[in-house]
């Protein structure tokens, strides 16, 4: 009785799983299909990455259960087959939004080895691309740069040398982050400005100069804002470790904690407070 209530539980199992599997190709299947279609394709194409990255989880979790049933790289040349100059300019920001999205919901998935590698050098290319485009808007920028910190992060200090010639060339884009970014996502250019610093010296020293500035006003404004506080001490600090960048904290960093201290002179109630704060001045 038990070994037939075992086969029966099996045989159930066993019909489960196929049709999950039919069920999950009949999904691929319209993915595809929509993205393809000759009817309205850009805005199909828009449809088909928006679901892409709706379902990537439960792609994960289907991979996991089917390990033999490889989705990956079809997924792949799915999200990075699009050629934007081709679609109406009315829609080319929001579909690379959207396949920067699905890139950056697909990121846990990418596997090591040569195909995986060979996507995350496609996603990194794509990203600075985004971030290099001046006529894209301020929220493809974001997940332009949340991608770019994600897939840097997979390689290696000594890998992101290859890498370090094009992240120069987005500077001024991260940069307008910092002006124009509210307060909730102005985490995300430091953070890249953490992931380029660990390229190297040269790197950072070419770095400073501009971004120095803008950042210790940052930190003026919003130092106690906890998370973003510690992001940009936690970059100060990564700074200090080079000698060519104690110049520009000679030139930038020392008059702008004495203008906290003044700050703080002039607000304070307490005289002996202030006492002790004119000695240190002094």
């Amino acid at each position: 009785m038990k070994e037939e209530i075992n086969t029966n539980a099996e045989a159930v199992e066993e019909e489960e799983e196929d049709e999950d599997v039919a069920e999950f190709k009949a999904i691929l299947e319209e993915l595809i299909y929509i993205s393809n279609h000759p009817k309205n394709i850009w805005k199909r194409r828009e449809v088909s990455l928006l679901l892409l990255g709706i379902f990537v989880e439960d792609i994960s979790m289907y991979m996991i259960r089917h390990p033999h049933y490889n989705l990956l790289e079809n997924l792949f040349a799915e999200i990075m087959m699009t050629d934007y100059k081709l679609a109406p300019k009315s829609l080319r920001s929001c579909l690379i939004g959207r396949s920067l999205w699905a890139c950056n919901s697909i990121a846990d998935l990418v596997p090591r080895g040569e195909s995986g590698t060979l996507f995350m050098h496609q996603v990194i290319d794509f990203a600075v691309e985004s971030l290099r485009e001046k006529s894209n808007d301020t929220s493809v920028y974001l997940i332009a740069t949340r991608c770019l910190i994600k897939y840097s992060r997979k390689f290696k200090s000594e890998e992101l040398q290859q890498f370090a010639p094009k992240f120069e060339t987005i500077l001024d884009s991260l940069l307008f982050l910092v002006d124009t970014a509210t307060l909730e996502y102005a985490y995300l250019p430091i953070e890249a400005f953490q992931t380029f610093s660990k390229i190297n010296e040269d790197t950072v020293a070419q770095m400073t100069p501009k971004v120095t500035p803008k950042l210790l006003t940052l930190f003026k404004n919003y130092h106690s804002e906890g998370a973003l506080g510690q992001e940009l001490i936690n970059l100060f600090k990564l700074w200090c470790n080079y000698d060519q960048c104690r110049e520009i904290f000679v030139d930038t960093f020392i008059p702008f904690i004495m203008e906290i201290v003044e700050l703080y002179y002039n607000s304070t109630p307490n005289t002996e407070n202030k006492d002790n704060v004119l000695s240190l001045k002094d």
